[in-house]
């Protein structure tokens, strides 16, 4: 594996390991929601590094433009589905993410069985992921406020972090219709 390849799959490591802190703790005890921070924005973090460092030593690969986006799509995944189970997020739009985000890995699969083509992320594939990463970290502040007694800031953060999602789902569909016409291109 490269260092990319690490950085990938480093996601796929923490965003479990998020998930069960916050479900044994509730978030609750301010050391748990340091590490939570701490897990969430070098998840994130692996996410900016890993195409650069791909791109930076030469080692963009077919399997890297496929694992890079399935890693993403696992995390953020893990990521809705724990802050819809606390009751921050909405769980219809996290439907339609992970109905799109499915939908995609398998356009995917097809394009690479049928066609040969390794499908990478593409431009709406990335601003929808900004758009996941943003809703990400109004849910993590909402969650913050919560647990340190601040109900009515926790309210507005949740409020905003419910908005950014339902744009994030819209966003993930018009997303898969590039994914799918480049599929029908192809």
């Amino acid at each position: 594996m490269t260092v990319a390849d690490k950085l990938t799959a480093s996601r796929i490591i923490i965003a479990p390991i998020f998930y069960a802190l916050i479900f044994i703790t509730g978030g609750r005890a301010l050391p748990a929601l340091i590490i939570l921070w701490v897990l969430f924005l070098f998840a994130e973090l692996t996410d900016a590094l890993d195409g650069a460092a791909a791109r930076r030593m030469k080692e963009v690969s077919d399997f890297g433009k496929l694992f890079d986006p399935f890693a993403d799509t696992l995390m953020h995944i893990i990521f809705f589905f724990t802050f819809t189970q606390f009751g921050i997020l909405n769980p219809i739009p996290f439907l339609i993410i992970l109905i799109r985000e499915s939908s995609v890995q398998f356009l995917r699969n097809l394009m690479l069985k049928k066609k040969g083509i390794a499908q990478g992320a593409r431009w709406l594939g990335k601003t929808k992921t900004v758009s996941y990463f943003l809703t990400c970290v109004v849910t993590m502040v909402s969650l913050t406020m919560q647990q340190f007694g601040y109900p009515s800031l926790a309210g507005g953060f949740s409020l905003a972090a419910n908005i950014l999602f339902v744009i994030a789902a819209l966003l993930s569909i018009i997303s898969f219709i590039d994914y799918f016409r480049v599929y029908k291109r192809a």
